[in-house]
């Protein structure tokens, strides 16, 4: 199998100028981010934690219903959200 090479396109450099400044901005929301979650561990019952954590390490083994876990209801609500994987 062969592949022919190309000479880089304006096109090319447009898409990788692109790309790192979307990395760029990943990588400061991912600072704001992980404050956020530092602060709101720091609140939490250090059992509710454990045990997510086992949920969570049972839900990446058993994977079907145990997934249900990443499921969101709120209280008093009528409204439910879920994330799909």
């Amino acid at each position: 199998m062969q592949i022919a090479l190309r000479s880089p396109s304006y096109n090319d450099a447009f898409i990788a100028k692109s790309l790192v400044e979307k990395w760029r901005k990943a990588v400061a929301g991912l600072h704001d981010a992980k404050s956020a979650f530092e602060e709101l561990s720091a609140r939490l019952k250090i059992e509710w934690v454990q045990q997510w954590k086992v949920q969570e390490m049972q839900a990446m083994e058993e994977r079907g219903e145990c997934l249900r876990i990443y499921d969101v209801t709120l209280p008093n609500s009528k409204y439910s959200f879920n994330i799909n994987f």
